[in-house]
């Protein structure tokens, strides 16, 4: 896992807080927070801009302009943009085998595609990376303005916020050959 601090200029940040804390941006309900056979109780809402790199929401030009900023802070030359979504995770309750049941990967087999997680504030709620035994390898503690990625098809997961209301993230996956 790899980090960038303060990835965006402070008026594109509070731009995109402004729109994605807003009452009027609209979220959906997905039962899970990641697409299992095996349930778990955890829920979220979701956002969806590009799937399996089609447009998908007339918010997109709102994200565009990230990409820049993700390829001349990590170097990443994406190809092509696979897929984009927000999520926000809001606080709920949960136990251990419901956080364990989330432990995924973004997408099997696939070597040519990034990971980008940007965090709109600070949360509680580690993102961790695992290894094929469920070992932590590496952990980070959300904060606002800042980017974690890796390769999609390394196993990660994080736990709901406990402390605070939700937590708001834009996921991207990047096509990188």
């Amino acid at each position: 896992m790899k980090i960038v601090q303060d990835l965006l200029p402070n008026d594109y940040k509070m731009q995109l807080q402004e729109v994605l804390f807003s009452n009027e941006f609209p979220w959906f309900w997905q039962d899970n927070a990641k697409d299992l056979t095996e349930k778990s109780n955890i829920f979220q809402l979701t956002h969806v801009f590009v799937r399996d790199s089609i447009t998908n929401s007339p918010y997109l030009k709102l994200i565009d302009p990230m990409l820049h900023y993700i390829k001349e802070s990590t170097g990443i030359v994406g190809k092509e943009v696979y897929r984009v979504k927000a999520n926000l995770l809001p606080r709920q309750i949960c136990n251990d085998d419901d956080i364990a049941k989330e432990i995924h990967v973004d997408i099997k087999d696939r070597e040519d595609l990034i990971s980008c997680i940007y965090y709109l504030h600070d949360v509680d709620g580690d993102i961790k990376t695992y290894d094929e035994n469920y070992g932590v390898v590496d952990s980070y503690a959300p904060k606002e303005n800042s980017l974690v990625y890796f390769n999609s098809n390394t196993l990660h997961g994080t736990r709901p916020p406990i402390q605070s209301k939700r937590r708001v993230c834009i996921n991207f996956m990047l096509e990188t050959s």
